[in-house]
């Protein structure tokens, strides 16, 4: 079995940097970064760096225990599912977690 990939806080930051090249806005990328560092600071409280299915559904529900607005929640799950995308066409990772996540339409 391949190694699961190491996402880190470095990945991150060259991710916001490749979203900056495309003209993206200064709050869009705030909010990216914050959303995405949410996610990788739960990976650190699991002391894990390899993201999972898994872990992706814990994380949301984790989030709607915060009570969080129904599109506050799917920016979140949105931001980090870009983060993942971006990350697997760089062949970081094999699967994005976050493409098995659903959010209520509320």
């Amino acid at each position: 079995a391949t190694p699961l990939p190491v996402i880190t806080s470095v990945t991150l930051t060259n991710f916001i940097q490749s979203k900056k090249l495309e003209g993206v806005t200064q709050l869009t990328l705030n909010q990216l970064e914050q959303r995405c560092n949410d996610f990788l600071g739960y990976l650190k409280e699991l002391n894990t760096d390899k993201p999972t299915n898994s872990i992706a559904m814990h994380y949301r529900d984790r989030l709607l225990k915060r009570k969080l607005s129904s599109k506050t929640l799917k920016d979140y799950i949105a931001a980090n599912r870009q983060f993942f995308n971006w990350c697997l066409a760089h062949e970081l990772i094999t699967v994005n977690p976050f493409a098995v996540v659903k959010t209520s339409s509320k």
